[in-house]
């Protein structure tokens, strides 16, 4: 089984992809929360890739999951409040941690699932479909950058830049 090793929340601004996961935004959470240790990222998202790129699709597939995570941290606070108790306390039972659930309100709850999301100790697993989408985009942009990096490489500094202009000649007073 793989492990995801999310990034940080502090990161959640930066995501550029979580426009893909509209549909697994808005359907219910209970069917896409679930335990890191029950989940196994590549057998979820099989995309049949060549053996060559296996690394490579495995770290979109690693970012494809915390631009998910990333968007359900955005939009769940508005959300979570309108799930019915008992999905809210099955989603938390998921965790390895354990709550005094019976004890907590139903904002406690909430609240504690998505510090538990946050914490990377449950994970957002969106439709298989929005995956593919993200993991895609994702290696656009990648082959984006790639493309332009070498151009920028040719182009001089900043600081070479007089120099290749003016050459090396001493200025008149």
């Amino acid at each position: 089984m793989t492990s995801l090793s999310l990034g940080s929340y502090h990161e959640v601004r930066e995501r550029r992809h979580g426009h893909l996961f509209s549909v697994s935004l808005y359907r219910s959470f209970n069917l896409h929360i679930r335990s890191p240790w029950l989940f196994d990222v590549d057998r979820w998202f099989h995309f049949a890739l060549p053996a060559s790129t296996a690394r490579e699709a495995h770290d979109d597939i690693v970012q494809g999951m915390e631009e998910a995570r990333a968007a359900w941290l955005q939009h769940s606070p508005s959300v979570l409040l309108s799930h019915q108790s008992y999905e809210l306390r099955d989603m938390l039972g998921r965790s390895d941690n354990r709550f005094h659930m019976y004890r907590m309100k139903d904002d406690e709850v909430a609240k504690a699932l998505y510090n538990e999301v946050k914490d990377g100790r449950l994970i957002f697993v969106p439709e298989r479909d929005e995956m593919r989408k993200c993991v895609q985009a994702i290696r656009e942009q990648r082959e984006k950058a790639s493309r332009t990096a070498p151009a920028r490489a040719q182009q001089p500094a900043d600081a070479d830049m007089p120099r290749s202009l003016y050459g090396n000649s001493p200025r008149a007073p």
